[in-house]
C-alpha cells in the first residue's frame, strides 16, 4: 500500500509540480508519528484513520498560521534542534 500510494502521489506531483525529481515517500519522522498516533487512537478506544485525518487536518492549520504569523523566527527560543539537523 505506501509503495503503491508513494508512486501515484510522487507521478501526480511530478505531472502538477513541474519538478520530477522530488522524493515524495514515507519517512522516519512520518512513521513515527504514524505509529505514536495509532497508539493513542488504539488506548482511547477511537477510530484510527479519523483521529489521524483531523490530526493532520490541525498540524497543517497550525503550520500554515505559524508561517503566516512569521513566528518561525521564534524557533531558537524552544530548540535549534532544525538548525542542527538542515544547517
Amino acid at each position: 500500500e505506501v509503495l503503491l500510494s508513494s508512486a501515484l502521489s510522487g507521478v501526480i506531483f511530478s505531472i502538477f509540480a513541474g519538478q520530477p525529481l522530488v522524493i515524495v515517500g514515507v519517512t522516519g519522522p512520518v512513521s513515527i508519528l504514524t505509529i505514536s498516533i495509532y497508539g493513542m487512537a488504539r488506548s482511547l478506544g477511537i477510530k484510527f484513520v479519523p483521529f489521524y485525518a483531523w490530526s493532520q487536518i490541525f498540524a497543517a492549520l497550525m503550520h500554515m498560521v505559524i508561517a503566516a504569523a512569521g513566528l518561525c523566527d521564534y524557533i531558537k527560543y524552544i530548540t535549534n534542534f532544525s538548525c542542527h539537523t538542515f544547517g
